[in-house]
């Protein structure tokens, strides 16, 4: 064979994990009782991990929906023209006024619990 043939197949072999003759003591562990299949399963499974992520978004929902909407800030600066003595400003200090308004929406009575308890898990 060829030098560099055996050198690139050396390379491979000794990047590559090796494999043990005999099993290790933790894939024995696995398949002994039923208890360590199913908590086999529950770690490595990836459908049980979705769904579990799934049923965790669902509870962060129903918390989140009990709660008050984020309030809402704005600004008016009213007559930016000083009427009609000046070119159009933006800055708070040129303009004739200005009007801050801070409000929430309050929803009725009973409806944050309706909310609630609708988008509670289901699982």
């Amino acid at each position: 064979m060829r030098p560099t043939i055996v050198l690139a197949l050396l390379s491979v072999l000794a990047l590559t994990p090796g494999v043990a003759p005999c099993a290790s003591a933790d894939d024995g562990a696995i398949g002994r009782t039923a208890a360590s299949l199913l908590a086999f399963a529950r770690e490595r499974n990836p459908e049980y991990a979705a769904t579990r992520s799934e049923a965790d978004a669902a509870r962060e929902r129903a918390m989140a929906a009990g709660s008050l909407a984020d309030p809402k800030l704005r600004m008016e600066l009213r007559d930016i023209t000083r009427s009609g003595e000046q070119n159009a400003t933006l800055s708070p200090s040129g303009v004739s006024s200005m009007r801050y308004l801070l409000s929430l929406d309050l929803p009725w009575f009973g409806k944050r619990d309706l909310q609630r308890e609708y988008s509670g898990p289901k699982i």
